[in-house]
């Protein structure tokens, strides 16, 4: 990544949005749990962690 002086964007708003990536993640995880919860999805292969 080049630097310069006038960056739209600092190191502090990268990791906040890798943190809200990996909530994201999260959230997705734990709904596609709840679905295969109800029996709207198989187990398939893996085990969702």
């Amino acid at each position: 990544m080049e630097r310069t002086d006038d960056e739209a964007f600092g190191p502090t708003d990268r990791i906040g949005q890798l943190t809200m990536r990996n909530l994201d993640i999260q959230d997705t995880r734990a709904k596609l749990d709840l679905y295969r919860q109800q029996g709207q999805l198989d187990g398939g292969q893996f085990d969702l962690t």
